[in-house]
């Protein structure tokens, strides 16, 4: 949703059907099918497919289960009253987040050395891990995971006093999510302004898509729609201007020539960009809706969301693509 989408025109009937508990599932489903399906068009699987298949499937889950702690935290910071029911969130998306990195590490090192999986060693992840490759990305991501997890086990969101934890555990979440994207294809050409512009990518991604969903969840009652999305609305323009002008940045820095455009990582990116595009139209016809009082709006919202969970995966192989 866009800037002004709640306001004070919003009335309870604007809340008509919020987000069931199987969405969130349904959004990761959709987020890790778009992964595969554009790694399979790149030609990211073939040669090895099993093992690209699982370091795809392993990266796409590292995205969605950050963009779910983001999205935790988001909501237990918009919306304090629902913290205790962001805990649990935020402790098995971490979860989740901790183990697809670590099975990531070994499976992107077997692709790198070009060995089975089973035939990976110690001393290889530690290559590969302090090597020029993605690796550090990796473990800076994993790094975070951790962390963020150890944040959610020691003080619950609904334990938290003030809003100083959750501020730093968001932080954590989202250098997680930059962390392997900046070791991704866009900053193989090693200039600032597109290392930058992935950093910043990312992140902001998450803030869009993780906060919307969050919001969708609970936006079954009235003052999660009154006090929280308005307040969502503002970052969610902000995260929206960000992301344009960063992928514009990143993708002239990947793109040598323009004839590149024809191949199948240009499709990617067109498509990548056409889902960005949607889910910011629809967010713009979802703000109207409220304000002229009409219904239904959350079910909007949700195809919103699940127009960015394609993004979310597109994104994921895009960042792997060379």
């Amino acid at each position: 949703m866009t800037e002004g989408a709640v306001g004070a025109s919003a009335t309870p009937e604007a809340a008509d059907r919020p987000a069931g508990r199987a969405a969130p599932l349904g959004w990761a489903a959709v987020a890790l099918g778009s992964a595969v399906l554009a790694a399979g068009a790149t030609g990211g699987l073939t040669g090895g497919m099993p093992a690209v298949l699982a370091a795809t499937l392993t990266r796409g889950a590292m995205d969605v289960a950050g963009v779910a702690c983001v999205g935790a935290v988001l909501l237990a910071l918009l919306a304090p009253g629902h913290a205790a029911a962001a805990a649990p969130v935020l402790r098995g998306a971490a979860t989740v987040w901790l183990g697809a990195g670590l099975l990531d590490l070994v499976f992107r090192t077997a692709l790198v050395l070009g060995k089975p999986v089973t035939e990976v060693q110690p001393p290889d992840l530690v290559a590969f891990v302090t090597g020029p490759s993605a690796g550090t990305g990796l473990v800076a991501g994993v790094t975070a995971a951790a962390l963020v997890l150890g944040c959610s086990i020691a003080g619950p969101l609904g334990e938290w006093q003030g809003p100083g934890p959750a501020w730093l555990t968001l932080v954590l979440a989202l250098a997680g999510l930059a962390g392997p994207a900046a070791t991704g294809h866009a900053t193989g050409s090693g200039e600032v302004p597109a290392i930058v512009a992935v950093v910043l990518h990312a992140p902001a991604a998450a803030l869009w898509v993780g906060g919307l969903a969050a919001m969708l969840v609970v936006a079954g009652q009235r003052d999660v729609l009154v006090s929280a999305l308005p307040r969502f609305s503002r970052l969610a323009v902000v995260c929206i201007t960000v992301l344009a002008v960063t992928g514009v940045v990143a993708a002239t820095a990947r793109i040598d020539a323009v004839s590149e455009l024809a191949s199948p990582y240009g499709a990617l990116l067109f498509a990548k960009a056409g889902c960005l595009l949607a889910a910011g139209v629809l967010g713009g016809l979802t703000r109207r809706r409220l304000h002229t009082g009409r219904t239904p709006v959350l079910t909007w919202a949700g195809v919103e969301v699940l127009v960015l969970a394609v993004a979310v995966g597109l994104a994921g192989t895009l960042s792997q693509t060379a």
